[in-house]
């Protein structure tokens, strides 16, 4: 097998063992039992943050963001009213998702394992 194609299968297999599952029942009551490293909040406005260390001080959310694809876009802080927030996500394991990975992981690895040999002696 080549290098590329493993590095690929590698790369698709770290991104589908975790997905994104809001917390319950709230990002403020969540936040202040768990801390988390990277959350993904939606805001009112509909817009989507992801914030890595997020704490929470008094009723306000802090944390990092960035740095964005756009050049010269830092990482900084913020700080965003909890009652700004709709919903919070955060990373966790996903069992049908890393199955369906391996499956597919495993029909890649046979068919390239198989793709020299053409009669049933190989």
């Amino acid at each position: 097998m080549q290098r590329a194609p493993r590095y690929a299968l590698l790369g698709l297999c770290s991104l589908a063992c975790t997905s994104w599952h809001a917390v319950r029942p709230t990002p403020a009551n969540y936040l202040q039992h768990k801390t988390p490293q990277e959350i993904r909040l939606i805001r009112s406005d509909r817009s989507k943050v992801v914030v890595r260390n997020p704490i929470m001080v008094g009723d306000t959310l802090r944390g990092i963001v960035g740095p964005g694809l756009a050049r010269g876009d830092l990482a900084h802080q913020i700080a965003i009213p909890m009652n700004d927030i709709r919903t919070i996500a955060v990373r966790e394991f996903s069992t049908s998702k890393t199955l369906g990975v391996f499956i597919l992981g495993t029909v890649l690895l046979f068919g390239s394992l198989s793709q020299g040999c053409h009669d049933l002696l190989c």
